[in-house]
Formats: C-alpha cells, sequence, structure tokens
C-alpha cells in the first residue's frame, strides 16, 4: 500500500452502547482522507497493511514500562 516510514492520523473510535463492537475512523493529518473502519479488526488489517507488518489483536492491553499502561498524574488532571 505505501513505503512510507511517518504517518500522522488523528484516531476516533466510538460505539453506540456496552454491548456493541467498536467503530472507528482514521482522518489523515495532511490531506484529510478519512478511513471508516466497522471493528477494531479492520483498522489493525489496515494499518498492518500500511505498515507492512502482521499485526493482530489480542485480549490484552499493553502495558507502558514506566506506567503499567495507565497515564501518568499529569495526564489525568488534563
Amino acid at each position: 500500500m505505501s513505503n512510507q516510514d511517518y504517518f500522522a492520523y488523528v484516531l476516533r473510535l466510538w460505539r453506540t452502547g456496552n454491548d456493541k463492537p467498536w467503530h472507528a475512523t482514521l482522518e489523515n493529518a495532511y490531506v484529510k482522507e478519512r478511513y471508516s473502519f466497522g471493528a477494531l479488526s479492520d483498522l489493525v488489517a489496515f494499518l498492518g497493511e500500511m505498515t507492512n507488518e502482521t499485526l493482530e489483536i489480542s485480549g490484552r492491553q499493553p502495558a507502558d514500562s514506566a506506567t503499567g499502561g495507565q497515564p501518568d498524574e499529569k495526564q489525568r488532571k488534563r
């Protein structure tokens, strides 16, 4: 799909209820192209194509080494 080394997107995630699937849009920060995804797996597949990587969704939350995956105090106050 692309051989660029840098991408910038605005990511929006939403769902219409607790038992509903997540939806996503990515908007290119430079040319305002918008990509819509009806499932997170579609978003992950798109990102894999963009980066030429094999990606998969696991049930785990990635942990940030400094904060254990939680926002630090400065981020919480924003």
